[in-house]
């Protein structure tokens, strides 16, 4: 397979947006340059030119929350015989999230203390993995606010972590959401890897377009526009009482989010963070 290699100049502020940026968009072997920036391995096939546009896209966006960019140049080169899509395995272990909550890779053996729950991944192309701090705060924050609720919302599911997690805690009707179709397939697999096939549904759409559920708990781990522009329509999905769970942001980015949650109605819980990235709960 040929490799298309990204890589993105920024600034240092703009570090941490930019990688998960780069995750978000399905890349595989997110590092650190010097520079500074951010380098990438996408493949190059059918979707690769629609990635670029949304990297592009997302790159102009961090201005409006605050995050300077830096020179945000993309430059792309080309390469054969070497395997991105697996050589990043290597980085991947066990990820203890909570003292009774820890990530597995699906390849590798692992035997569970009594007391211990685990979630067994193989992201492939989708974002999730759990080692972002973005997506463990709001597995923290499902392992607080969900017991005992069952009926919860992953949007934007990417590798279907989020939504795994949720019916391993107990719920017994999760829906997860993502618009991309190798996503929905990734999170399939991991659904059926994790035995929560009869608790989770998948669909492919755009965020809660066209939903008409209600539910306890929403989750999105998201982009901060994204997660910001979808507090009204998450606020009407909700029961009395329901949580809107939110992350995919740095503290220079969640005023925007927390001020848009709040108009919509929330009232906010205490947030969790971790490294700079933030989770905020909003309760209906």
């Amino acid at each position: 397979m040929k490799w298309a290699r990204i890589s993105v100049r920024t600034s240092d502020s703009a570090l941490e947006p930019v990688y998960a940026l780069a995750e978000r968009i399905g890349a595989n072997g997110v590092l650190f340059e010097e520079g500074p920036g951010v380098v990438c391995f996408l493949p190059v096939d059918d979707r690769l030119e629609t990635s670029l546009l949304n990297l592009r896209a997302a790159l102009d966006e961090l201005r409006q929350f605050g995050i300077d960019p830096g020179p945000a140049e993309i430059t792309i080169t080309f390469e054969d015989d070497r395997d991105w899509a697996n050589a990043w395995r290597e980085h991947f272990h066990p990820l203890e999230i909570t003292p009774t909550l820890t990530v597995v890779p699906a390849w590798q053996e692992y035997k569970p203390r009594p007391d211990e729950r685990i979630i067994r991944m193989d992201p492939g192309m989708a974002f999730g993995t759990g080692g972002h701090a973005a997506t463990r705060t709001c597995l923290r924050a499902l392992e607080r606010y969900t017991p005992g609720k069952n009926r919860i919302a992953d949007i934007g599911c990417g590798s279907g972590i989020l939504a795994v997690a949720a019916a391993l805690m107990g719920a017994r009707d999760v829906l997860a959401i993502d618009d991309d179709p190798v996503a929905v397939r990734v999170a399939n697999e991991n659904i059926a890897l994790n035995g929560v096939s009869d608790r989770v549904r998948i669909r492919q759409g755009n965020l809660l377009e066209g939903v008409e559920e209600r539910f306890d708990v929403i989750v999105a781990n998201i982009l901060p526009h994204v997660v910001a522009a979808m507090a009204e329509s998450a606020h009407a999905c909700l029961d009395s009482g329901g949580l809107y769970i939110t992350s995919g942001f740095t503290r220079n980015t969640d005023a925007l989010v927390r001020d848009r949650m709040v108009s919509a109605g929330f009232q906010m819980e205490p947030n969790l963070e971790e490294d700079g990235w933030l989770c905020l709960v909003g309760r209906r």
